[in-house]
């Protein structure tokens, strides 16, 4: 799984979360202590896995099906996800946030508090997540790929490949 927090140095103390400005000493830490050994901790929150940022709200997801949604970046509310299961990416679709992990598990959330199950059609874990153009596009372990216009229903695309898929971009 990738680190979430892939901290680079940007002057005046801006850090960089993924794609999401934080400013230096957000979130419970700040960049210089965090970037020697890159380690960060969301108020003693390990093991975050993606970040998403949506109507207003930072979201973050990460193992044992963890969720945390922030208006602020600085005060985080841990959430219910309903699943144990490692959530390992994140979207948002201009909407609603779209989370997937372990064992094809699919969340789907209008304000990164109350979320939703949604059934994939796999057992395979979902590794990453993209959304353009009114699609969005999951892939996964041993080749999986998956499509959806809503993140409720669900098609299978094939690979070719057997391989894990743990990037996709648009």
């Amino acid at each position: 799984m990738r680190s979430l927090l892939g901290w680079q140095d940007l002057g005046d103390d801006l850090a960089a979360v993924d794609h999401v400005p934080i400013r230096d000493g957000d979130i419970g830490g700040d960049a210089g202590s965090c970037c020697a050994d890159r380690d960060f901790k969301f108020h003693g929150f390990h093991d975050g896995d993606d970040v998403a940022f949506g109507n207003g709200r930072f979201v973050v997801v990460g193992d044992s099906g963890i969720v945390l949604s922030s208006s602020d970046g600085q005060n985080w509310t841990g959430e219910t996800s309903g699943t144990a299961a490692a959530l390992v990416a994140l979207t948002f679709t201009g909407s609603q946030f779209v989370a997937v992990g372990e064992s094809g598990t699919v969340l789907t959330s209008v304000d990164g508090s109350s979320w939703s199950s949604q059934t994939s059609g796999t057992s395979s874990s979902l590794l990453d997540i993209a959304h353009a153009e009114g699609l969005l596009v999951a892939v996964g372990s041993t080749g999986e790929i998956l499509t959806s216009p809503d993140a409720v229903s669900w098609t299978p695309r094939a690979s070719g490949i057997s391989t894990d898929l743990r990037g996709v971009a648009w």
